[in-house]
């Protein structure tokens, strides 16, 4: 006869009941006795419904934490003093009472952007503007020279490049999609197209509206 195969050894049970309180999570330690037996060491605060979550170490990025903590805060106050140096609306909330990032900022923003659009295209149709001057503005419009000429030291802050410190060109300045062409970038307009040398600046943001209602990509004028 064929001797019946032994069952596969089993776990000791100290082994067992080892494993099952070190998973236990109001264990609080374990206690060794004589002949493989184990006791475990139970606090009484630990026996509760609710468990206090532990701290999660995480070695350097944990460090890096601590290092660079608050760094959403350190990049908005950037933003925020940078906006502030061009004489923007920076703060968190605006007049409606939304953060200016949100949706319903962002659209309420649109809706008065297009608003003044549309007052411009009527302004700009009741002026009585030579077609030298339009097409004039327009060569300004899509012109990939500086604004500023002068020592690059000297640029204004306004029309000056974030990335490169050098001066933004015409078509950066006049065609910013969701704000109005600087102050000084206008004025280059009128130095280097002595034909708009008379247009204060609401006439040329008038006269410019139309001209920036044709979307044009930069990449075609190189």
């Amino acid at each position: 006869p064929h001797p019946h195969p032994s069952p596969p050894p089993s776990s000791p049970p100290s082994m067992l009941v080892s494993l099952t309180l070190l998973l236990s999570p109001v264990v609080d330690g374990l206690v060794l006795l004589g002949g493989g037996g184990v006791k475990s060491v139970v606090k009484s605060s630990a026996i509760s419904t609710e468990r206090t979550p532990l701290p999660v170490r995480l070695g350097l990025l944990d460090d890096l934490a601590k290092s660079f903590g608050g760094g959403d805060d350190m990049m908005r106050a950037r933003i925020e003093k940078d906006a502030a140096s061009r004489g923007r609306n920076s703060t968190r909330v605006d007049a409606s009472g939304f953060d200016p990032n949100s949706p319903q900022a962002r659209a309420a923003a649109a809706a008065a952007r297009e608003a003044v659009a549309a007052t411009r295209r009527a302004t700009a149709a009741s002026l009585e503007a030579a077609q030298v001057e339009i097409e004039a503005l327009r060569a300004a419009s899509i012109s990939l020279e500086p604004c500023w000429s002068g020592e690059r030291s000297a640029c204004p802050k306004p029309i000056k490049n974030n990335y490169t410190q050098g001066s933004l060109d015409f078509y950066q300045a006049l065609r910013m999609p969701s704000e109005d062409p600087p102050t000084e970038a206008l004025e280059a307009v009128r130095r280097k197209w002595h034909v708009l040398a008379e247009r204060d600046d609401e006439e040329l943001l008038a006269l410019l509206q139309p001209i920036k209602d044709v979307t044009v990509d930069r990449r075609s004028l190189r």
